[in-house]
C-alpha cells in the first residue's frame, strides 16, 4: 500500500494516471468530469493522463494503472468500490447519506479493507444549513430534522450546529415513507422550521409533496437541499452546483497526490455553495429578513 501511495506524488518527469468514471453519459456528469479535468490540466507543476468512461461503457484502451479513481455519482462510486484493488477512490456528486449507505454496504463484503475512500458530497454542511434558517428569521428557535434510522452521526452534527447558533434542532426518526407525516406532526415545531436533507431511506416524490404541503398549510418554513425544492414550495435551500462540487473534487485530488501516503481520508462538503430562496413566501412564512443571502459564512 505504501508503495502505491508513494507513486501518487506528481512530478514533471511523468504524467500521473487518473481514471474518471461517470454513472452515465449525461450533461450533469459530463460537466463535473470536464471541470475536474480542466482544473487538473491547468496545474503547471504536474502532468496528468486522464481516462474517462461510463459504467456501461468501460475503458478498453491500452493498459492503464490509475493512481486515483474518481466516481461521479453513486453508481460509478459503487462500481469502483467493488473492484478488487487498492487504488484510492474519490466519490463525488453524491449526497452525504447516500454515500454513508453505500460505504456501509461495501464494508460488509470489502475484499480490501485498507482501500482509502474519499468523498466530496453534493449537499451542504449542517452548520451552513442551520445558519441559513437562522439568517432568514432569527425568531425561529425550534427546528425539526426528519431522518431515517441509523443517522446518529448526522443528527449529532446538526445538534452541534444548532447549539453554536443558539437554537434547537430535534432529529425526528422516520421509520419509513409511510410514517413520514405522522412523525413530523408529532414533533411539529411551534414558531419553528423544518430542515430537510436528502435521505434515500425516507425521501421520495410522495414524501416530498407531503412535506411541502404540510409546510405551507401550517406556515412552517421548510429549508431544503436543492433548487427544485424551492421551486416546489420550500422557503429556501442551500446546496452545491455540479461545478462547485467539481472544483472541490479537483482540489482534493491535488491534495491526495501531493501528500501521498501522508494524506488522511477526507470526506468533505464542497467549499462553494449556492442559496436559493422563494421570495413569494417571505411574508406568508413571516420571515424577518426579506433578502435572500448569498453567504452564511
Amino acid at each position: 500500500m505504501l508503495l502505491l501511495l508513494a507513486t501518487m506524488r506528481p512530478t514533471l518527469a511523468g504524467s500521473v494516471p487518473i481514471e474518471i468514471v461517470m454513472s452515465k453519459d449525461s450533461p450533469v456528469y459530463v460537466e463535473v468530469a470536464d471541470t475536474i479535468e480542466r482544473i487538473l490540466k491547468a496545474n503547471k507543476t504536474s502532468e496528468y493522463r486522464i481516462v474517462r468512461h461510463t459504467v456501461d461503457k468501460p475503458y478498453r484502451g491500452v493498459k492503464f494503472s490509475p493512481h486515483i479513481t474518481v466516481g461521479i455519482g453513486k453508481r460509478a462510486s459503487a462500481f469502483l468500490l467493488e473492484r478488487k484493488d487498492r487504488v484510492p477512490v474519490l466519490s463525488t456528486l453524491i449526497p452525504r447519506l447516500s454515500f454513508d449507505d453505500m460505504l456501509r454496504e461495501y464494508g460488509s463484503g470489502n475484499p480490501h479493507p485498507e482501500k482509502k475512500v474519499f468523498a466530496v458530497y453534493m449537499d451542504q454542511s449542517p452548520a451552513r444549513h442551520v445558519a441559513l434558517a437562522k439568517r432568514l428569521s432569527p425568531q425561529w428557535r425550534n427546528m425539526v430534522l426528519p431522518i431515517g434510522p441509523e443517522r446518529e452521526a448526522l443528527s449529532e452534527e446538526y445538534a452541534d450546529a444548532a447549539l453554536k447558533n443558539g437554537i434547537s434542532v430535534k432529529a425526528v426518526i422516520v421509520a419509513g415513507a409511510a410514517d413520514f407525516i405522522d412523525a413530523i406532526e408529532g414533533n411539529s415545531p411551534i414558531g419553528g422550521a423544518i430542515l430537510s436533507v436528502f435521505d434515500p431511506k425516507i425521501i421520495s416524490p410522495t414524501t416530498t409533496k407531503q412535506m411541502l404541503y404540510y409546510s405551507y398549510r401550517h406556515r412552517i418554513p421548510l429549508f431544503g437541499y436543492s433548487s427544485s425544492l424551492v421551486s416546489a414550495g420550500a422557503l429556501a435551500s442551500i446546496y452545491s452546483t455540479p461545478h462547485q462540487v467539481a472544483v472541490s473534487a479537483a482540489d482534493l485530488i491535488e491534495d491526495m497526490l501531493r501528500l501521498g501516503e501522508n494524506q488522511p481520508v477526507r470526506r468533505i462538503y464542497p467549499d462553494g455553495y449556492t442559496i436559493s430562496c422563494n421570495p413569494m413566501l417571505f411574508d406568508y412564512m413571516l420571515a424577518l429578513d426579506r433578502t435572500c443571502p448569498t453567504s452564511v459564512d
